[in-house]
């Protein structure tokens, strides 16, 4: 038996045990008599004026230690006391025991190097960002990569401009990119940073030119993978938390509709969609319930929409 409170009064006691039995806790009300204070040992006063001293305390017991938890935590918000803070989500808290790979490391160390320059040497950062943008600032359309200059369709990933902006991309690609790394190994995972890498990047200088850059191309790719990937696949370890899945989604809404500023906006959607779709192969081990091969053609249908829809967006916005 667990004591989970104690009160005085005899009628708030009865309502917080009916309302734990509402909640199909089986909870009990023990009556516990005892004198006020000072008032032990006075011989001075009668039986009489003994009893009309003494206080009935009323304690809620649980047997049971799991139910018990449960009831001292809703006794404690009936008191006006804080709440206990909620649990750490499963899911989010598997996410964070992976180890970050060789991979994963490295793109936060070139991305911490070329914005710390940004900072110490800012005309050598100069000359380095005139080398990681998409196409030369001077050049012609794609006349860089045309020239041999490829680096560049993946470069513009290490470029960041403010504290802010490094701090919540590599924030990310730290969970994210240990997640992917650890599960694929850092060979595939390589493949994946050059291939959602060069088709944000393309279709983002395609529609605002070349002055752009940052990882959160990358990180929105990995948060589709592993979000399709999970969704649809039973072989999937980890599964992203729901309220990862309405923050990351909805800021992308929002820097789409320009609350949050100037943002990459289409280097966001095609990563997104490029993840996405590469979430939902291989289909060897993808679930086959008939609800599950729905719910991959809305994945579809959605990163099609992240993708090219955010592309003419993009556009036709540039071009007003």
């Amino acid at each position: 038996m667990m004591i989970i409170g104690e009160l005085f009064d005899r009628g708030q006691a009865h309502t917080i045990e009916r309302e734990l039995r509402d909640r199909g806790i089986d909870v009990r009300v023990h009556e516990i008599t005892q004198q006020s204070p000072g008032q032990q040992g006075a011989h001075q006063i009668n039986q009489k004026e003994n009893q009309a001293r003494q206080e009935v305390l009323y304690q809620l017991v649980v047997a049971n230690k799991e139910q018990a938890l449960e009831a001292h935590e809703y006794f404690r918000v009936k008191m006006g006391m804080p709440g206990a803070p909620p649990a750490p989500d499963p899911d989010w808290q598997k996410i964070k025991s992976f180890q970050m790979g060789p991979v994963t490391k490295g793109l936060l160390a070139i991305s911490l190097m070329v914005f710390a320059l940004s900072y110490l040497q800012p005309s050598l950062f100069e000359k380095i960002a005139q080398l990681f943008f998409f196409n030369d600032l001077d050049a012609g359309v794609l006349e860089s990569i045309a020239t041999g200059e490829i680096w560049r369709l993946i470069t513009p990933i290490f470029l960041h401009f403010g504290f802010l902006h490094i701090l919540f991309n590599g924030m990310w690609i730290k969970d994210l990119g240990a997640v992917y790394e650890s599960e694929k190994g850092s060979a595939k995972f390589l493949i994946f940073i050059v291939v959602v890498s060069a088709l944000s990047n393309f279709l983002q200088y395609l529609a605002m030119g070349p002055r752009f850059g940052g990882l959160s191309g990358l990180v929105y790719g990995l948060f589709g993978y592993l979000w399709v990937y999970g969704s649809t696949h039973e072989s999937a370890q980890i599964r992203l938390p729901k309220r990862d899945v309405f923050f990351i989604v909805g800021w992308y809404f929002l820097c789409l509709l320009g609350v949050i500023g100037p943002i990459a906006n289409v280097a966001h959607g095609v990563g997104l969609g490029v993840g996405m779709l590469w979430g939902i192969f291989p289909l060897r081990d993808a679930t086959s319930d008939q609800s599950v091969l729905l719910l991959r053609f809305k994945y579809i249908a959605m990163a099609l929409f992240f993708t090219l829809g955010t592309y003419l967006i993009e556009l036709f916005r540039s071009n007003l």
